[in-house]
Formats: C-alpha cells, sequence, structure tokens
C-alpha cells in the first residue's frame, strides 16, 4: 500500500504547471481567461499539427463532444488564431487553418511544454526518466474508460 495520497501530489504538481503557465503566457493580447479557456489552447496545439483537420477529426482527436469542439472553433475563430474553409467536394464539412497568430501561440504554448518537461525530470537519470513516463501511461490508462488518444499522442509528442 503506498502511504502517499498520489491523487494530491498529482493535483498539487498541476497546479503548479498552471501557474506557471499563466504566467508566461499573460502577456497574450487578448482577453485570455486560463481557467476558462485554457482547454481551447489544446485545440490549437492539436490544429497546429494536423493543419487542416476538420471539426469531426478534431472531436475524435481530443475525445470530446462534437458540441465542445464547435464551442473552442467559435473562440479560436474569434481570437483570430484559426481560420474555417468550406471542403471543395462537400460544403458540410469545414477544414480548419491555423493562422499566422495562432501558430505563434501554438509554439509559445509547445516550447513552455518541452521547458516544463525538462523541468519537472531535472535531475532525473535518463532510465528514471524512462520509467516515470512508462509509469504515469499506465496510470493515465487505469483511469479512463476511454482512451483518449490526444492525451497519449501529447505524451509522445514529449518523447526527444
Amino acid at each position: 500500500m503506498i502511504d502517499v495520497e498520489l491523487g494530491r501530489l498529482f493535483a498539487a504538481i498541476s497546479k503548479n504547471v498552471q501557474n506557471q503557465f499563466k504566467s508566461r503566457l499573460s502577456d497574450i493580447d487578448f482577453d485570455f481567461d486560463f481557467d476558462s479557456n485554457y482547454r481551447y489552447f489544446q485545440y490549437l496545439i492539436v490544429i497546429s499539427v494536423y493543419d487542416g483537420i476538420n471539426q469531426n477529426e478534431l472531436s475524435g482527436r481530443m475525445n470530446v463532444s462534437k458540441g465542445s469542439t464547435s464551442k473552442a472553433v467559435k473562440y479560436l475563430l474569434n481570437n483570430g488564431l484559426i481560420i474555417a474553409k468550406k471542403d471543395e467536394t462537400d460544403s458540410r464539412i469545414k477544414h480548419i487553418y491555423i493562422t499566422q497568430r495562432g501558430k505563434e501561440i501554438a509554439d509559445r504554448f509547445k516550447a513552455f511544454f518541452f521547458e516544463i518537461n525538462d523541468k519537472l525530470v531535472e535531475g532525473f537519470s535518463e532510465s528514471e526518466v524512462n520509467i516515470l513516463r512508462s509509469m504515469l501511461k499506465r496510470i493515465y490508462k487505469n483511469t479512463v474508460i476511454d482512451e483518449n488518444n490526444f492525451i497519449l499522442e501529447a505524451l509522445n509528442f514529449l518523447d526527444k
């Protein structure tokens, strides 16, 4: 039996990372409420990787409802971070492309993720990092019913 409450430890680490993230992005020049809008920027990162993705594919990658994706896309469109273009053969399908401004912000997010990843494992050997990564992936898989592919891809994305 583990005598440390892992959930509290994970929550504390997450809160520390969020606070650093808030601080680093405080100079973004539009109304950014971190607690309300942070999840929208996860969409932005996926769109930056899969430029031209359609909303249904985006919902699948994020493992969220189409309504949640629609709300996020609207937010990102309204803030000039993405554009949407109708499919040439099926006008019901909209392809989503990242704007230059969106790319700049997504790149800042990615840079922060790499930086915080390095900070989280500072002082660990490569072997310890590999063991920790493996254990955290197993913990993640133990906590979900439907595997969220985006999170697992993000974890792999952070592998250097």
